[in-house]
């Protein structure tokens, strides 16, 4: 079947991406599509993760926060508590994560001096920041080897400055929907 126009010549029919476009059992454009669908709902993965951890966080804060007069604790002590409840859960699997990174690069005899880099910026949580800016390749070919680390990091530094920023919105007897608004405003 050929398309032809008014006049019979053969017009030429608009190829959909996908198809096999003349290469029998071949299809262009496939892997390039599953790769960019995937990478949406890996995006769209991260964000919703972020958002319910940064919801959560604000949960617990607050709920710490107007539970501390009662309880007799200051600001200082909700945020010792706080910061101490973050290190006993994400602290020993990122030591365990860098051990059996250091066994393995050790066993398979690759440069120390690029184990130590990566090293330093995740215990820093600092590895969003090193994959930004930092030397991505070495001598011995791409770093990384904890480089997934990305997404802590940013959550370590939201753990970090946010308990801060709401206090001190808190301390300025800013209003609910200003406190959406600032949160809103962040967020972008």
């Amino acid at each position: 079947f050929r398309a032809t126009d008014t006049t019979g010549a053969a017009v030429p029919l608009p190829v959909p991406e996908g198809s096999t476009h003349g290469r029998r059992g071949r299809v262009v454009g496939t892997p390039d599509r599953v790769a960019a669908r995937l990478k949406q709902y890996i995006d769209l993965g991260v964000d919703i993760f972020f958002t319910l951890s940064g919801f959560l966080i604000t949960s617990l804060l607050l709920r710490d926060l107007s539970a501390r007069g009662a309880a007799g604790r200051s600001t200082g002590d909700v945020l010792r508590r706080f910061y101490a409840r973050r290190a006993l859960r994400l602290l020993p699997a990122l030591y365990v994560l860098i051990a059996v990174t250091w066994i393995m690069v050790l066993w398979a005899g690759t440069s120390l001096a690029s184990q130590w880099e990566t090293t330093w910026t995740a215990l820093l949580y600092v590895t969003n920041w090193h994959l930004l800016f930092g030397p991505f390749f070495t001598e011995a070919g791409p770093n990384v080897d904890i480089g997934h680390l990305w997404s802590l990091a940013i959550e370590e530094q939201f753990y970090i400055v946010w308990p801060l920023a709401l206090i001190g919105l808190l301390a300025l007897r800013a209003k609910p929907r200003a406190l959406l608004v600032v949160f809103a405003a962040l967020t972008l």
